[in-house]
């Protein structure tokens, strides 16, 4: 069986692992899973522009970027049970094929300390010059951790959100999957626009509290 690790996943090779149903930039479908700020929301944005001002984020480094900026940001969305992660291992085996790696944050029902069940993956562009293109690595992500929810609830397709981050400008990813046993498992994505880093920190934080709260109701019927 082919063991393939997130970081190393291209389109070519993900359009081989799986069946990908690309719907593209859908401005239309994102709004209506934002959801309005309140007061401390925005003391939270207030907080973390002090730190922003006057600093150039392109030539700030991966970790303190996601240190300081992308993380917060996700931390700012949790509602128990509902809790952000950094660096989850994560390894999911198909019926041909192996993925697996470290994903570099979540946002998904933790109890007891233990992460159960993520619904927003976030991967972090690498800017080196070994960088490559951050939507196949995601969609790699996406389609582990949909096998990984498998197994905690029998239910298919499995709706997930996901967003990859190149320095501060977000793109969200709705996606859903479903034929996990095939050969080649089914994906479709919707992508959103790219959102314009701190400029667009508010609409950022709503649509991932947003999504928060959509993962949130739709799985309370479940023990996860």
């Amino acid at each position: 069986m082919v063991r393939h690790t997130f970081s190393q996943i291209t389109h070519d090779i993900l359009s081989d692992l799986a069946v990908v149903r690309d719907r593209g930039v859908l401005p239309e479908f994102w709004p209506p899973l934002s959801v309005t700020l309140n007061n401390a929301d925005r003391a939270g944005l207030a907080h973390l522009a002090r730190f922003l001002e006057n600093r150039s984020l392109a030539r700030l480094n991966e970790a303190t970027l996601w240190s300081r900026v992308l993380f917060p940001l996700l931390m700012m969305a949790e509602q128990p049970p509902a809790e952000a992660w950094s660096g989850v291992t994560l390894r999911a085996e198909f019926s041909r094929f192996i993925l697996e790696g470290t994903l570099d944050g979540v946002i998904g029902f933790s109890r007891s300390g233990n992460l159960r069940r993520p619904f927003l993956v976030v991967a972090e562009a690498k800017r080196r010059v070994e960088a490559s293109d951050p939507q196949p690595q995601l969609f790699a992500e996406l389609l582990a951790v949909a096998h990984a929810n498998r197994l905690v609830v029998q239910t298919e397709p499995q709706e997930l959100f996901g967003c990859y981050t190149i320095a501060d400008i977000w793109t969200f990813v709705h996606a859903r999957v479903e034929g996990f046993d095939a050969d080649r498992p089914r994906l479709e994505v919707v992508l959103s626009r790219e959102y314009a880093g701190w400029v667009e920190a508010e609409t950022v934080l709503g649509l991932l509290k947003g999504i928060v709260a959509r993962s949130l109701a739709a799985w309370q019927q479940y023990d996860v």
